[in-house]
């Protein structure tokens, strides 16, 4: 991107400068943590998965997240505490405001991304709790509540809910997007990216909620699904169980970077508004 020097004056655009080099560190690459977690033996254990464990796992996945999203958010907000983050965010956004800093606007990407080590030792644990045990597809249930109690929190932190039919299709997006790889990653990185502009811009569009749980039930089994046949297997399963440590933290990152650069776009556009065009484009000269 070429940034003109008032541009380069500007904190917002640094720090945007700044996730833009986090995103082409992250995004887009061959193959994400969960798979190099497996290790070259992923292609050999490949040829031992039974026909139909897929769409065993994406049924799983599909029917715990029709569940939870449309009828338990309510239930994962409960289990921390949302006004403490608001209050948080509320403070930071007040700062930033007052003055619009690089170091107030990094400030505000710690927090974003805070929380996540915590999490992920409790979803490694748990996995490989269970796959020591040789049991592979139960935890599912715990793996989505941990990813949408993570990518909540995380848009609590930088401002945004997750109730109404727009905020959960960017949820689901979001943790699809995680854990795709690839030109496919990418494309869909900047799609999720015009999505949270038009949401906040408030712009009406078409979405299906349960096609977009279908797709993200199939994008987490792909990448699950070596891991969790070797889960099933007594003793050698607690390798597979890791995978969930990895898994979370990938979405968690990811969720931190779009929710941050969701809320710096936001605010520039405050700072600046341009209705004939969107920020989005304006920024990357589209």
């Amino acid at each position: 991107m070429v940034w003109n020097k008032l541009e380069r004056r500007d904190p917002i655009a640094q720090r945007l400068q700044e996730l833009e080099a986090l995103e082409r560190e992250r995004i887009g690459q061959a193959a994400g943590p969960v798979d190099r977690a497996i290790g070259p033996a992923a292609e050999k254990i490949g040829e031992r998965i039974p026909e139909g464990l897929r769409e065993t796992l994406s049924r799983a996945f599909c029917k715990g997240f029709s569940l939870l999203v449309s009828k338990g958010s309510g239930v994962i907000a409960q289990t921390y505490d949302g006004g403490k983050l608001r209050r948080r965010f509320d403070e930071l956004d007040a700062r930033i405001s007052g003055r619009r800093s690089l170091r107030n606007l990094r400030r505000f990407g710690k927090n974003a991304a805070r929380g996540k080590y915590a999490v992920q030792v409790v979803s490694g644990i748990s996995g490989t709790g269970m796959g020591l045990l040789g049991i592979g597809l139960p935890d599912i249930p715990i793996i989505i509540a941990t990813l949408l109690r993570t990518v909540y929190q995380t848009a609590q932190r930088c401002g945004f809910g997750f109730e109404g039919t727009s905020e959960q299709l960017f949820v689901l997006r979001l943790i699809r997007n995680a854990v795709e790889h690839g030109e496919l990653q990418s494309r869909h990185h900047q799609k999720l990216l015009e999505l949270g502009e038009k949401i906040d811009a408030g712009t009406r569009f078409v979405g299906s909620l349960e096609e977009e749980t279908r797709r993200t039930s199939d994008a987490l089994a792909d990448a699950v699904l070596i891991a969790k046949f070797v889960q099933g297997l007594p003793l050698v399963g607690a390798v597979g169980g890791i995978t969930n440590f990895f898994l979370v933290g990938q979405v968690s990152d990811y969720a931190a970077l779009v929710y941050e650069k969701r809320y710096l776009l936001r605010k520039s556009r405050e700072a600046s508004p341009a209705p004939e065009r969107g920020l989005l484009s304006r920024l990357f000269g589209r």
